[in-house]
């Protein structure tokens, strides 16, 4: 056997290992449809199948309610402020847009704004990704502080080792009716005579504190534009940047912040989570172990045709000195 059979029965061996490392990384996409049509729940703000975890002052006063919930290996946590009816963290939703609108508003397919709350986890598009019934929506920011300490309104947690490779993003209606109109909080976008922006931030939080970050704009404004510039259509978002993040903290930062955040609505749609698997230490193992043992025995095997290579020039040596 010569050394290029070495080679290629080596080479196959590592190809072969390569195949099983890369193919236990295979990618999952969570698109949020095993949740039943329609949520089995009142409210969309306290997730699909809430699951009470305790209690908790809320930042403003009152007392929210903190849930958690798990759908196909992601992991979300919800907090409801009773006193108030507001929410923060992450919810799920099938909120379709609205039979009817609020007349004069421009975008059109809006309730008036004293209403807005039920337009929170309403998508541009009306639907999820691809025109699927069911999304996740991510709401509620904080000041800078917060996020330097790691502590994040929402975030996502993939099970098992999964690392989150991508997902797909849009803004929802609330926020795009503030952009566009303003509110007793905020004027419109683009009424500072300058360039504005809301965007969103997906941090690495796999070990509790702020690692990298990848930045999405929701909205911008730039000087001599028409109007905001809306992401309203579903867009994908790489997370590759964030290398094998197993959790992610969402942020929201904008030209229009004071001391407790932006002062925009912050909320985002999200769809489409697609994570991808660590090898698990077993399956390593017995792959490890086999690659070994075939390296073992090729090195024998070596071994042996090397001993009789050099037996039968023993024996051609002893028959020229005959």
């Amino acid at each position: 056997m010569n050394v290029f059979q070495h080679i290629s029965r080596r080479g196959w061996i590592v190809a072969g290992l390569a195949f099983f490392v890369s193919d236990s990384h295979a990618s999952t996409v969570i698109d949020f449809e095993s949740v039943p049509v329609p949520i089995q729940s009142t409210s969309a703000n306290s997730g699909p199948f809430p699951t009470e975890t305790g209690t908790q002052p809320g930042a403003f006063g009152g007392t929210e309610v903190i849930s958690e919930f798990t759908i196909d290996g992601v992991t979300m946590k919800n907090y409801y402020n009773q006193d108030f009816d507001s929410w923060r963290g992450v919810a799920v939703s099938q909120r379709g847009l609205p039979a009817w609108s609020s007349g004069n508003d421009p975008m059109g397919g809006f309730i008036p704004l004293e209403y807005q709350n039920d337009n929170d986890t309403v998508t541009m598009t009306g639907d999820g990704a691809g025109g699927s019934s069911t999304w996740i929506v991510a709401a509620g920011d904080g000041p800078d502080s917060s996020v330097a300490a790691g502590l994040f309104n929402s975030s996502l947690e993939a099970s098992n080792g999964s690392f989150f490779q991508s997902l797909d993003v849009q803004i929802t209606q609330t926020t795009a009716h503030v952009v566009q109109n303003g509110s007793g909080f905020t004027d419109p976008m683009g009424s500072s005579g300058g360039n504005e922006f809301l965007s969103v931030r997906f941090y690495d939080i796999s070990d509790g504190t702020a690692g990298s970050f990848v930045e999405v704009d929701l909205a911008t404004f730039t000087v001599g534009d028409a109007g905001p510039v809306l992401l309203d259509e579903w867009t994908t978002v790489n997370l590759s940047a964030l290398g094998e993040a197993t959790a992610i903290g969402l942020d929201f930062v904008g030209s229009d912040s004071g001391s407790f955040g932006v002062n925009l609505p912050a909320y985002v749609a999200m769809d489409n989570v697609t994570v991808s698997a660590v090898p698990e230490p077993s399956m390593l193992a017995v792959l490890l172990g086999g690659s070994t043992l075939a390296a073992a025995r090729l090195r024998r095997r070596r071994n042996a045709l090397a001993g009789q290579s050099v037996s039968t020039d023993n024996q051609e040596s002893e028959k020229v000195r005959a």
